[in-house]
């Protein structure tokens, strides 16, 4: 039985968090298969793995929403749903990420999330380089760089309907291993706690690496993260209205509008994440 079959549009869009026991199924399945292919840098082969499933599943989710926007009085009530259950999407990948990263050999992780590892560093990189340069414009940085993230989306879910999960799951895999080095990190130096309370120790490590890295980047990682789902949702379904032929029908105006409104949130809290990480980097 095909993965992406467990649970039907319906089901996922009146319980949106099975969304994220779903991702959570489907990383896993494709962390064996990375492993299994022994392929040198899997990080990308990851991400693909995980999507293929997601995809025919979200496409689902995103036809159903559009074939119900006629019905709706306030546009900005059409989306909810669908964002609810990619939200809980993103968080499935990121913390079964952050668990297999601490669960897996260091010389496993080294080939499973090469990619996410090499972004990782990169973006550290530039943020020492910011962190001299006085001249740098924070904000400016911080918001275009988000926007160009943004754009993507938009285009991907546009083109490819669903394609945005791909820039989301690849976004949600590298938080997770920033997390799971969080976790890896705080358990290296809990030896002695080990030893003497064992199991409770690594559930110690998980839960307050958890709350350490995520708190680190929570303030402004929540404005960015609904700009992004809302980005995704907006995208997908007037992709799908289009492909349907709805602008031949008279609720198309309708779409459009929803899409505007979203969009306009999408750019308005992007500009909030970037004020918040300004803030945190200056002081």
């Amino acid at each position: 039985m095909p993965v992406e079959s467990l649970i039907d549009a319906d089901s996922l869009l009146l319980s949106p968090a099975k969304a994220g026991a779903l991702s959570a199924i489907f990383f896993s399945i494709a962390v064996f298969l990375t492993i299994l292919l022994n392929y040198g840098n899997g990080g990308m082969l990851l991400v693909t793995f995980t999507i293929i499933p997601a995809i025919p599943l979200f496409m689902n989710v995103f036809e159903k929403e559009e074939s119900e926007i006629a019905n709706q009085v306030d546009s900005l009530t059409v989306y909810p749903r669908s964002i609810k259950a990619l939200f809980y999407y993103f968080l499935g990948i990121i913390f079964t990420c952050a668990l297999w990263y601490f669960l897996l050999p260091e010389t496993i992780n080294q080939r499973v999330f090469s990619d996410q590892l090499n972004e990782i560093k990169a973006i550290s990189a530039n943020m020492t380089q910011w962190a001299v340069n006085d001249t740098v414009n924070y904000f400016e940085k911080i918001f275009f760089h988000n926007l160009s993230v943004m754009v993507l989306i938009l285009l991907f879910s546009l083109i490819y309907g669903a394609g945005a999960l791909f820039i989301l799951t690849w976004n949600a895999s590298i938080i997770g291993v920033f997390v799971g080095q969080a976790i890896y990190r705080i358990n290296a130096t809990s030896i002695r706690i080990a030893e003497k309370y064992g199991f409770l120790s690594i559930l110690h490590s998980i839960f307050y690496g958890l709350f350490i890295s995520i708190s680190s980047i929570a303030m402004h990682g929540f404005f960015e993260l609904i700009s992004y789902l809302a980005t995704a949702a907006a995208g997908s379904i007037i992709s799908v209205s289009i492909t349907k032929k709805t602008y031949k029908k008279s609720y198309f105006a309708f779409v459009v509008s929803s899409f505007v409104k979203l969009m306009s949130v999408a750019v308005i809290a992007l500009g909030i994440a970037a004020y918040i990480e300004t803030k945190l980097i200056t002081g």
